[in-house]
């Protein structure tokens, strides 16, 4: 059985201000574009599908995103709860 499909007021009940969309739209590659939007600009009952498919990048014109939790915002807020830091640390390489 399929998940419901999240709406703008679900994610902000979870804590959440803003949603990142990243371009990829279905007939072809994503640019790699992607933009923050803050979810208080949009309609509480808007699902995340509904988002999707009306999203426009700015920078390539291709239609169609895929929308996502802002992860930069969450280790930000992560850092300053718990002073986890998610940059990674060097591999050290010892020859035996």
């Amino acid at each position: 059985m399929p998940l419901p499909d999240p709406t703008v007021s679900d994610w902000i009940a979870q804590g959440e201000e803003t949603v990142e969309v990243h371009c990829s739209p279905k007939d072809r590659a994503g640019c790699g574009h992607y933009a923050v939007i803050r979810l208080d600009s949009l309609p509480p009952r808007m699902t995340r599908s509904q988002l999707a498919r009306r999203t426009v990048c700015s920078a390539c014109g291709g239609r169609g995103g895929q929308p996502m939790k802002d992860m930069k915002r969450h280790y930000r807020q992560l850092h300053e709860e718990t002073g986890w830091d998610c940059v990674p640390s060097p591999v050290r390489y010892e020859r035996g």
